[in-house]
């Protein structure tokens, strides 16, 4: 451990590159919240069995505004539908 990491001050050099990953880590959580739909549709293709919730989250990531069916295969349906409906 160095002195000015011991005291809890930080060089010039270590505070200048405390920004830019800053910035880095932000970039990284937007592009994650940016997921192309072609992503969670193949995410959806790979993902099977699936629970409820994860249903229910790809309806939420993919914009699906109609309602959800009743049980899951009725909801697993709807998606595989949408997938295709985009995919062609």
């Amino acid at each position: 451990m160095t002195a000015a990491h011991a005291t809890g001050h930080l060089s010039r050099s270590c505070a200048n590159e405390v920004p830019l990953c800053t910035a880095a880590v932000a970039a990284s959580l937007l592009l994650m919240g940016c997921q192309s739909k072609r992503d969670i549709f193949a995410q959806f293709d790979a993902g099977y069995p699936l629970s409820e919730e994860q249903l229910a989250s790809y309806y939420k990531r993919l914009g699906i505004e109609h309602p959800m069916p009743e049980g899951m295969l009725g909801r697993e349906r709807t998606i595989e539908r949408f997938c295709h409906y985009y995919e062609s």
